[in-house]
């Protein structure tokens, strides 16, 4: 099976991808998310819609394909007012344990994520990024991380963007004071990006029990496209645990689309203007504590550069 040859599996998903969005062009059959009929789930994921219509089936497909057999769950969809006709076919399409969350024009996102998630039947929180689709057994990870390091935890993967590369191994601070991934841009085996740890932020996925979601007050109105990173911050805060964030390396991801990028500078200056004093450079400090020179960093840069163009 393409999608659980983990060996390959940056390349076997993108095939099944393309198979499967050719496939459904010309087929009627539905999407499922069914799982057990109760009112209580072990898992709420929430999912945004991307622009792109063959995109986000390819999402829905891995997500509701790689969570069979991994406990009961429902979906909750974040759907624009304004989608095109073919977004709107692929809602249509969709049965099960499913929620769309419209957001109307002029309305704020994460108020009415937050507001929607305090009726979430699922004891655990799973926010996908858009464009982001999970690789198989990401929920038995997910379940094995909340029971070794307990409830008061959320939980980070690592993500591939849509060339292979690192675009998430936990989130460290550069010399700008940016939050930037660790070894972003390197081959995503790279292997200082496969032990697992805590960080202060990670970003475009995050898993967290309900509880503490809403403990910490849950995501930021403002913060927008620093969402993520914001929350790791105020999570901290309440926890007063600086290991509350875990990096889980077997926790598979991979952007079938462009890498996110923050342009909005109302969000930006939202979480500076919050968080600056809580910036401190951290990323040479990592590559000091992984034996990492700057010379290897090049070596792996020139490496990976070179795998690109092959």
């Amino acid at each position: 099976n393409e999608l659980t040859d983990t060996a390959n599996a940056i390349k076997n998903v993108c095939a099944i991808f393309e198979k499967t969005i050719k496939a459904n062009k010309t087929s009627s059959l539905p999407i499922s998310f069914f799982s057990q009929e109760n009112n209580k789930k072990k898992w709420s994921i929430v999912i945004q819609v991307p622009d792109n219509h063959e995109i986000f089936l390819a999402q829905l497909e891995a997500v509701a394909f790689n969570s069979l057999d991994n406990g009961n769950y429902e979906t909750l969809i974040l759907v624009p007012e304004n989608n095109n006709q073919y977004i709107n076919q692929v809602l249509d399409s969709l049965e099960g344990d499913i929620k769309l969350l419209k957001v109307a024009k002029g309305q704020n996102k994460i108020d009415l994520m937050n507001k929607a998630l305090k009726t979430a039947k699922g004891e655990n929180l799973i926010f996908l990024e858009k464009n982001l689709a999970p690789l198989k057994n990401w929920l038995t990870i997910l379940d094995k991380g909340f029971s070794k390091h307990g409830d008061i935890k959320a939980f980070g993967a690592r993500i591939s963007n849509k060339d292979g590369k690192i675009a998430n191994a936990g989130m460290v601070v550069d010399y700008n004071h940016t939050p930037v991934s660790a070894y972003q841009h390197l081959e995503f085996n790279f292997t200082c990006a496969l032990k697992k740890r805590s960080f202060q932020m990670v970003d475009y996925f995050l898993a967290v029990k309900k509880e503490l979601f809403f403990k910490a007050g849950g995501f930021s109105s403002g913060a927008g496209d620093y969402m993520f990173l914001d929350f790791c911050l105020k999570v901290q805060e309440c926890t007063k645990d600086p290991d509350t964030i875990i990096y889980l390396p077997d926790l598979k991801m991979i952007f079938l689309d462009k890498t996110p990028e923050k342009t909005n500078m109302s969000h930006a200056i939202h979480f500076y203007g919050k968080w600056n004093g809580f910036l401190w450079e951290s990323e040479k400090n990592l590559q000091k504590e992984d034996g990492v020179s700057p010379k290897d960093l090049t070596h792996a840069r020139l490496s990976s550069a070179i795998q690109a163009f092959r």
